[in-house]
């Protein structure tokens, strides 16, 4: 073995341990997430693969081809369960198991199509999953897209890797050293992308309510300031919609305050459902919820709050064996982003609430039915 292998698989053994006790560390300050098990298991694989490199280095080659499916498998169940928790996975390992037989096989029967085919069958298909997965997270960010490329830019290396699998040459070990490395980029990638996922949680905590998911004061303050200087720098207008469910003790006084915050998260999911990406949308309060529409009209304000009283209207939900529903009012105003004072259209679209839930409740009011200067 010459000394530059051995530096190069204890460097490498050293830095897969740092990134497994990193991705460890981190379970243990988030136990619900079970991503980190897998990320954590692949670092420890990959440094089981360099021990047997160094110790058995007449069995590594094959060492090494084996253990590669799982490492692979391992990386697509990280990102799976990173973004659902409850997938189901029993398909997976008959997957890799088939792969690995195919490996086996292959060692004593070698065969460049019986490589070809594993790269094709399993390899090619396994790293599109991961760097999907990366890429369209839910809340991907620079890592998740720095991890999705370096995993494509591997999954070639790997199938050289196979290619030339059969034989111990300088071709073969100048490729596991690219192996090492792209292990090494990806991971931290994943690190980056962990951290900015803990930094984007602090933000939320500040600016969003935490039962409904929406935005908070302070949120919908900063977001709107900007949207509406857009809009005023377009000369567009903008619709506001403030939005109370009707007889909300009630439902408190019946169903307890769990039965209440249902109904919260009920309506949260009805709005974020029914509107567009550009809507900006916050929990005011208790059950008073506002919706602002950029460049809309009164009359398309008042269009979507009705699309929204009949969605609400005809929605229920189960709630410790009850079916509960209720319905909302809506109080809307529209007005030239311009100038716009923000608090005060809130204050004027809570006054056309107000005259719905003293006409009926479960209706539509508009700011210009009790004054016309506030037609849009």
């Amino acid at each position: 073995m010459d000394n530059f292998f051995f530096l190069i698989a204890l460097q490498s053994i050293f830095i897969y341990i740092m990134f497994a006790v990193v991705f460890f560390s981190l379970q243990l300050k988030d136990k619900d997430n079970q991503s980190l098990s897998y990320y954590s298991g692949y670092y420890i694989m990959l440094c089981a693969i360099w021990a047997v490199n160094v110790s058995m280095p007449a069995q590594n080659l094959f060492v090494s081809l084996i253990a590669a499916p799982f490492t692979f498998c391992l990386l697509y169940l990280g990102g799976l369960k990173r973004d659902n928790p409850a997938a189901k996975t029993h398909w997976i390992y008959a997957w890799v198991i088939t792969a690995t037989f195919i490996v086996t096989l292959d060692r004593f029967h070698p065969s460049y199509d019986l490589k070809l085919w594993v790269a094709l069958f399993y390899y090619l298909p396994i790293t599109l999953l991961i760097a999907k997965a990366a890429w369209q997270r839910q809340m991907a960010n620079t890592g998740d897209k720095a991890y999705a490329i370096t995993i494509m830019v591997l999954v070639f290396t790997s199938i050289v890797f196979f290619r030339h699998g059969s034989q111990v040459s300088s071709e073969f070990n100048i490729n596991r050293y690219f192996l090492s490395l792209g292990s090494f980029a990806f991971g931290l990638a994943l690190v980056l992308s962990y951290m900015q996922d803990a930094q984007q949680k602090l933000i939320d905590i500040a600016i969003k309510d935490p039962l409904s998911g929406l935005l908070n004061r302070r949120g919908f303050a900063e977001v709107s300031s900007r949207q509406l200087a857009l809009l005023a720098r377009n000369n567009q207008h903008m619709a506001l919609i403030v939005i109370d469910i009707d007889h909300f003790k009630k439902i408190n006084d019946r169903f307890g305050h769990g039965g209440g915050d249902e109904a919260i998260k009920e309506l949260a999911n009805i709005l974020k459902q029914n509107t567009r990406k550009n809507d900006i949308i916050m929990r005011y309060g208790g059950e008073e919820f506002c919706l602002l529409l950029s460049d809309a009209s009164e009359s398309q304000g008042a269009m979507l709050a009705e699309k929204l009283r009949h969605a609400i209207e005809h929605a229920s939900f189960n709630y410790q064996s009850h079916c509960i529903h209720f319905t909302a009012s809506f109080g809307v105003i529209s007005h030239s982003a311009k100038d716009l004072d923000i608090d005060a259209s809130i204050a004027l679209a809570d006054k056309a609430l107000y005259y719905a839930k003293q006409n009926g409740r479960n209706r539509v009011a508009l700011a210009s039915e009790l004054n016309p200067s506030h037609s849009g």
